[in-house]
């Protein structure tokens, strides 16, 4: 998590919690132990940029199999949230 608010907070770059998130916390984590010496990195963010809300506007949830619906009536990643620590 806290590589997530790094980014955020020095960089300007919001990451997800799931994925570019921990792949961030192990760059940190490599460049902090000197694995990364001498090395150029390239970190890809693959965040979603897609403007889903367009795309999925007509759909409703409720459609889907009732094991999904908790995805769209709990917080499922707070890390996800556009709010600061």
């Amino acid at each position: 998590m806290e590589a997530v608010y790094l980014m955020r907070e020095c960089e300007g770059i919001k990451l997800d919690g799931t994925y570019t998130g921990k792949t961030v916390a192990a760059l940190v984590d490599d460049a902090k132990n000197g694995t990364l010496r001498g090395k150029s990195i390239l970190f890809w963010n693959t965040l979603n940029s897609r403007n889903l809300p367009k795309a999925v506007s007509d759909l409703d949830y409720h459609d889907l199999p009732r094991c999904f619906h908790r995805y769209f009536q709990e917080e499922v990643q707070p890390l996800d949230r556009d709010t600061d620590r």
